[in-house]
């Protein structure tokens, strides 16, 4: 086996100005700060990948919601206020428990092959990140497309009453949303809403890939 190269790592960061994006991502990542921030790194919800040449990987999704005004002494860390996912409601999986975290849609995955890590991979996007990375994983591990083909294809998402899907897929999501009695919805171009999944991948003969999700402009680097 070919030692692997390290540091791998991949994060939602946007690509630097000029680099070449296309049009459809172009305009759907400058539809997708409605907070009025300046040009750079988002305020939402981050996820980040890395692996190193001994093997060792993380995976990592970071959100505040919105944060507590609560910051860690020493660390600068700032404390979210995701107690409130809890449920004043019995019989709710977010039920108000003593010790118990709530239920989240933040996914960081690792996949092992032999002992070792063979993927990282997470996404960012509320809660189309557990379809997000689902979709990716099925494409991967089960029809053998690599990272990169499979982060670049169209995704869909049902919640609720509702069946959402970028716009590749409209011919085939539409009818499945009638027949279904299910409410549909068309994100053009490739938004963000959707999920952005970041992923490394490990191959058996120890060639690694790393791999942003190009509709937030992200940047996979192996070096």
């Amino acid at each position: 086996m070919k030692p692997w190269r390290a540091p791998c790592c991949i994060c939602s960061r946007p690509a630097a100005p000029g680099s070449a994006i296309p049009p459809s991502y172009r305009s759907a990542h400058l539809q997708t700060n409605p907070r009025g921030n300046p040009p750079g790194e988002s305020s939402e919800t981050t996820s980040l990948c890395t692996l190193d040449v001994a093997g060792n990987a993380a995976c990592i999704t970071y959100s505040n919601n919105n944060h507590s005004g609560v910051v860690v002494p020493g660390t600068g860390i700032l404390l979210n206020n995701q107690m409130a996912l809890f449920s004043p409601w019995p019989d709710n999986p977010n039920q108000v428990i003593g010790g118990k975290r709530p239920v989240s849609s933040m996914m960081p995955t690792l996949l092992f092959r032999d002992g070792k890590a063979a993927m990282a991979i997470g996404a960012s996007g509320s809660t189309r990140i557990p379809t997000s990375l689902m979709q990716m994983l099925h494409r991967v591990q089960v029809q053998g497309k690599s990272i990169v083909q499979a982060i670049n294809e169209p995704k869909l998402h049902a919640e609720v009453e509702t069946l959402m899907a970028d716009e590749e897929l409209e011919p085939i999501a539409k009818p499945l949303a009638d027949k279904l009695g299910l409410d549909f919805r068309v994100f053009p171009g490739r938004d963000t809403s959707m999920g952005v999944v970041q992923a490394i991948h490990a191959g058996p003969d120890g060639a690694v890939t790393a791999a942003g999700d190009p509709r937030a402009r992200a940047q996979g680097r192996v070096r």
